[in-house]
């Protein structure tokens, strides 16, 4: 009967623990047309996920301003999972985790219609500590990845590496009685 405390325990600590991660899943639009690849700019904070269905890129992101990551290269119709990492020696807050999408200006002489569209992942680093904390930028780690069947590919390995070891794990336990030995020891 102690199994259902341990599942109560395990059921809160997942609940109400506190990481420095924040996550978003979006879907592309099916009707989303991208706009044509600009030579990028350096200083333009940018993941593209050309030939690839995940990335992952660190940027310096401002402390107490929104922060816009265009991401390119994006399948319309698809559906992607973003995650935001940062360090707990930087003491901040994300707060407006979201997506937008906006027309590119730019290829159509400054004109919205029918002009190609550009997708953008943005958040807002908030200060949580005392004293304030004073640093204008953190490194924040951003990970973009599609997801399939549900669940982000960057996943698929380790359910597959989960799935097998409790198998082995089973299959062995049945030819050796495992509990039966640790029992006595």
């Amino acid at each position: 009967m102690r199994i259902v405390p341990f599942f109560a325990a395990l059921a809160f600590y997942i609940c109400f623990s506190l990481a420095n991660t924040e996550s978003i899943v979006f879907k592309v639009p099916d009707t989303f047309s991208p706009a044509p690849q600009p030579i990028a700019d350096e200083n333009e904070p940018l993941i593209s996920l050309e030939g690839t269905n995940r990335a992952l890129k660190t940027f310096d992101a401002p402390v107490d301003s929104q922060f816009d990551i265009e991401l390119r290269d994006l399948s319309p119709g698809d559906t992607f999972f973003a995650k935001i990492c940062w360090t707990a020696v930087d003491p901040i807050d994300i707060t407006s985790l979201g997506y937008s999408i906006k027309p590119d200006y730019t290829a159509r002489g400054g004109h919205w219609q029918d002009a190609p569209l550009r997708f953008f992942l943005s958040f807002e680093a908030k200060s949580n500590s005392y004293p304030l904390f004073s640093k204008p930028t953190v490194p924040i780690n951003i990970s973009v990845s599609a997801m399939r069947m549900g669940v982000p590919v960057d996943l698929h390995a380790t359910i597959i590496f989960m799935t097998l070891l409790t198998g082995l794990i089973f299959i062995i336990n049945r030819h050796y009685k495992l509990y039966n030995r640790f029992k006595n020891v």
